[in-house]
């Protein structure tokens, strides 16, 4: 008998990888469920909040279709914590190069487009950012702290580039030479080259302080493609 989570509202009759991947994350939501998932284990409410826009109902059959695939599964974590969370399969996690790739194609209309009235933001998305848009090869050996201000919370995000390219920093390593500080729009505009941090447009909070030679070399850390037209040149309309 067939699972019922796995009758799709839509399928494509070809025998191709391309559709049936398409048949797996086609569905609205299911990129963006996935993309949170690459953070860690989640519960329900952290997904829910962290989408906003889904309401449960549909959160609940996008897991369970995800879940009947075998790319996401739920499970208990240990005590002390003891509550239910959702996580990525092998074959979910095998997702990331598709992703990453996805994500990078996208940055080109991110860019030209800018914030969007009632967009949303997590500010540790810059942890992903900095996974995603890191160039392949060696980097400038500079360390720049991001200081990521959300409505709720801030993010440290430390970054260092070197010979082995890009890469998020871990705990105990040197100091950063330098600090940029504001909303996730302005760090990825910092990031991709819209956004000066050492001169930011007025009624930006974002602030940039320490070494200049790191500061000059952050747009070196990060490779985004802006496409044939270029990114947005508004300073009011930042990437998101």
């Amino acid at each position: 008998m067939t699972d019922p989570a796995l009758r799709e509202p839509f399928r494509y009759a070809q025998f191709c990888a391309l559709a049936r991947a398409a048949e797996v994350v086609g569905h609205r939501w299911n990129l963006l469920i996935l993309r949170e998932l690459f953070h860690g284990p989640m519960r329900f409410r952290d997904l829910r909040d962290r989408l906003r826009d889904v309401s449960s109902s549909v959160l609940s059959e996008r897991l369970r279709e995800l879940g009947a695939r075998g790319v996401v599964r739920a499970r208990e974590l240990p005590p002390p914590a003891s509550v239910g969370v959702y996580e990525l399969t092998e074959d979910g996690r095998a997702f990331w190069p598709a992703l990453v790739e996805i994500t990078r194609w996208g940055a080109r209309f991110l860019l030209r487009g800018g914030l969007r009235e009632g967009d949303h933001t997590e500010p540790d998305w810059l942890r992903g950012a900095v996974l995603m848009f890191a160039p392949a090869g060696a980097t400038p050996d500079h360390r720049v702290d991001f200081r990521v201000r959300g409505a709720r919370r801030e993010v440290l995000v430390r970054v260092a580039g070197g010979p082995g390219g890009t890469r998020l920093a871990s705990e105990g390593e040197p100091a950063a030479e330098a600090t940029v500080s504001g909303t996730l729009v302005e760090c990825l505009g910092a990031m991709s080259g819209v956004l000066d941090p050492t001169a930011p447009p007025p009624g930006s909070t974002l602030h940039a302080e320490g070494d200049p030679a790191a500061l000059r070399a952050l747009t070196r850390l990060f490779a985004f493609d802006f496409g044939s037209t270029g990114p947005a040149s508004a300073p009011g309309a930042p990437p998101h």
